[in-house]
């Protein structure tokens, strides 16, 4: 049974994963959406060295 039930769990998510993808409204503004939203809510920080520390210390005195 537990076979069985990974192979039938399998094809329920790739069935919603097809249907998903085809009854979602495809144009030209669905790359720039995705674009816009990776933007907003990066999935990995950026890895930059030169850029400003979010709590700056100030020195002067």
């Amino acid at each position: 049974m537990g076979g069985l039930l990974i192979i039938f769990v399998l094809a329920i998510v790739v069935a919603m994963s097809a249907a998903s993808y085809l009854f979602t409204p495809h144009g030209p503004n669905q790359t720039w959406a995705i674009t816009y939203l990776a933007q907003l809510h990066p999935l990995l920080q950026p890895r930059h060295s030169k850029i400003r520390p979010h709590n700056p210390v100030d020195h002067s005195l």
